[in-house]
């Protein structure tokens, strides 16, 4: 084995790089907050790993489901990963909120960066590489949001592409690209998987590696001369600091751990292009501030809540360290720097919480119901699209029915109460109604508000007629 190493080390020098980069002096003091940049880094491996495990069983398609016509290859995956691989559903969530929370410490990363002052000379690189990682990872959470094909996300994601009609000259085209014409489609589907688990992910592996090897080179900002910092006490890197690093990887990792063991990562309705149960879409909460801004200006100015004010918040962080380039770093010697960045922060930060508080409900519905519905017309639809999330094909064995069939409809019940699902002409005494009218809890769907006044009446009136297969 150390003949191995021996080997390995006389052709890349490996073993000197490490031992430099474990001695190399640190502050003594230091911040939990200077590991962010590791936090991020950790989170990313977990959404490396999380993501080449669903990807395993995922299918980017949404064509329809043979056995299942009324859902999609991809939403059907998804089922398929929640209810019957080992620790799907844990691997999911995992890989839902790691990305949400990568959002959030690489963000609180380059505040942290900027309140230090630490992207100013010879830190440039370092500073537009951590630009670059910023935008590739909302570009990456942007993409793996359509990937479940589900309500929520297809909808989101439409909102989202369709704004790109607003760059100038190049807007249709940008938009007509990424969803592969003119609505959100199935090309939609396999052009953002495509950039989710290919162009992305390298794009960001390589800046990560300039960001990285420049950290290296350069060091800690505030422990080198003329730079206006006062000077600390320096310990090697290991153990001391390593210790403390490792200690908030831990930290990081736990606290997604609880997130995802607790909250399910959502899935809702399958994707339906026609909208026939008049979903409202709703932004990402990154995007809240847009939306929030998009609602307080007239129609023509979408343009600039969409194009131009992100354009300026980009140029403004890509010439920051060519537009203060004074030798001083500390926040009280940088006022009008740092007054102009809380400006923008605290104005994102409103405008996200507005976004937030005036999230959309759902709009008022014409829906009547039907007299004389049919299993096949009426019923089906009902019950795949909001219904499947739990009692699909392959969460049925969990929820004892499969209600994508008129067999697993008809199918008697066994969890959570048992007894009959629908008994033809007895409407009162069937589960299916006594669970969604809430007199037999839980009250269905599970997790979702309660169902159309009209639908409930369309499931009574089909089981009146006797619940045929029809």
């Amino acid at each position: 084995m150390n003949g191995i190493v021996k080997w390995f080390d006389e052709r890349t020098g490996w073993a000197k790089g490490i031992q430099e980069y474990m001695v190399h002096p640190v502050p003594r003091l230091v911040s939990p907050l200077d590991f962010l940049g590791v936090a991020a880094l950790f989170l990313f491996i977990n959404q490396a790993v999380t993501g080449i495990f669903l990807a395993m069983f995922y299918v980017p398609s949404a064509a329809s489901y043979a056995p299942h016509p009324s859902l999609s290859m991809a939403y059907e995956s998804i089922l398929f990963i929640m209810y019957k691989v080992p620790l799907g559903w844990v691997v999911r969530d995992l890989h839902f909120w790691g990305a949400n929370l990568m959002v959030i410490v690489v963000v609180t990363h380059m505040l942290r960066v900027f309140y230090e002052g630490a992207y100013k000379k010879p830190r440039e690189l370092t500073w537009w590489a951590g630009v670059g990682l910023l935008l590739m990872t909302l570009a990456l959470a942007f993409t793996g949001y359509l990937l479940p094909w589900d309500q929520q996300s297809f909808w989101a994601t439409a909102v989202g592409t369709a704004m790109f009609k607003y760059a100038p000259f190049l807007g249709h085209f940008l938009m007509t690209m990424f969803q592969g014409g003119e609505f959100t489609n199935s090309l939609t589907l396999t052009r953002f998987y495509s950039l989710h688990m290919l162009v992305l992910p390298a794009a960001l592996v390589l800046l990560f590696a300039v960001h990285f090897i420049m950290v290296l080179k350069q060091g800690m900002s505030f422990i080198e001369e003329g730079e206006g910092a006062p000077k600390q006490k320096t310990v090697p890197f290991f153990p001391y600091t390593a210790f403390q690093m490792n200690i908030v990887v831990l930290a990081t990792a736990a606290v997604l751990l609880v997130i995802a063991t607790n909250y399910l990562a959502p899935l809702v309705a399958p994707a339906d292009p026609l909208n026939k149960a008049m979903y409202v879409p709703i932004p990402l909460w990154y995007f809240f501030w847009v939306y929030q801004f998009l609602k307080w200006v007239p129609y023509y100015l979408d343009p600039v809540g969409v194009i131009v004010i992100p354009a300026i918040g980009v140029l403004a962080l890509l010439a920051l360290p060519l537009i203060d380039r004074g030798p001083h770093r500390e926040a009280s010697r940088r006022k009008p720097i740092i007054a102009a960045g809380a400006v923008a922060v605290a104005a994102l930060a409103a405008l996200t919480y507005l976004g937030f508080l005036t999230v959309p409900t759902p709009l008022p519905s014409t829906l009547e119901a039907q007299a004389h519905p049919t299993f096949s017309g009426t019923i089906e639809p009902i019950l795949t699209g909001n219904c499947v999330m739990c009692h699909g094909p392959t969460g049925g064995d969990m929820a004892g029915q499969d209600f994508t069939t008129y067999a697993g409809v008809m199918k008697g019940g066994t969890t959570p109460v048992k007894g009959p699902v629908v008994i033809p002409g007895h409407p009162s005494k069937s589960l299916i109604v006594l669970h969604v009218e809430g007199k037999v809890a839980p009250r269905m769907p599970l997790g979702a508000g309660p169902l159309h006044k009209a639908w409930i009446q369309d499931i009574i009136n089909w089981i009146k007629e006797g619940a045929k297969n029809n």
